[in-house]
């Protein structure tokens, strides 16, 4: 007696190739952004697909050889995916902006990164300003990373003034860096040797004192005994 619901289950469809083209699709275009994302790697991938019936074999074997590591392929369909309105990816620009506003040599950098972590939708940007409202030598950066905070709901504490030296033993490093020039050397050589020796303690103090820098660094500069 012929078994029929055997024979029905592996009987040909005509529908099996039709199903083989889409999981190639699948296999050769989605997966690898998935697994790119998570970090595995397969420097090839054969595919198989096999159906057959109870009285006539049929196979239909097709292979996907992927000559290019699906990491790197991946990583590329990442790279170039459409962006939303011409912008970047949340996350990418998440990255970004928590490097920019970790960046000790240049607050200004660090000032707009601030800015632009307010006005994106991102729960951990919460925590970067967290970090630059508390850590942060450059007071204004500290006062924008609090107002930021403030207009995403948080309940945080103004930041209070500092009346210590955001730099700790800088008229030490002041008098070494003088003792470095000649005698004679002008406060314009003073300036620009701090600056290539010490940018981050330079800018912090461009950042701080603002338009009176300069007069605050020359009167400094004088006032050095070697």
């Amino acid at each position: 007696m012929q078994n029929i619901e055997t024979d029905h289950i592996f009987r040909y469809r005509r529908t099996d190739p039709f199903i083989f083209a889409w999981s190639g699709l699948l296999l050769n275009n989605v997966f690898p952004v998935h697994l790119a994302q998570n970090g595995v790697y397969f420097n090839k991938l054969v595919f198989i697909m096999v159906t057959y019936t109870t009285r006539r074999f049929h196979a239909y074997i097709g292979a996907i050889i992927i000559t290019e590591d699906w990491q790197t392929k991946g990583r590329k369909k990442l790279e170039n995916e459409p962006q939303v309105n011409g912008e970047q990816p949340v996350e990418d620009r998440y990255k970004e902006l928590k490097a920019a506003a970790n960046r000790t040599a240049d607050w200004r950098v660090r000032l707009q990164a601030v800015a632009d972590l307010g006005a994106l939708d991102n729960p951990h940007a919460v925590d970067v300003l967290m970090n630059r409202m508390v850590n942060d030598p450059v007071s204004r950066i500290r006062m924008a990373a609090y107002e930021q905070l403030k207009g995403l709901g948080e309940e945080v504490e103004k930041p209070a003034h500092r009346p210590e030296e955001p730099v700790k033993g800088l008229t030490k490093m002041l008098i070494r860096i003088k003792k470095s020039l000649p005698k004679d050397h002008s406060y314009e050589l003073f300036k620009e040797k701090l600056k290539k020796m010490r940018i981050d303690v330079y800018d912090t103090y461009e950042g701080e004192k603002g338009e009176d820098f300069d007069t605050w660094l020359e009167a400094k500069w004088a006032e050095l005994r070697t």
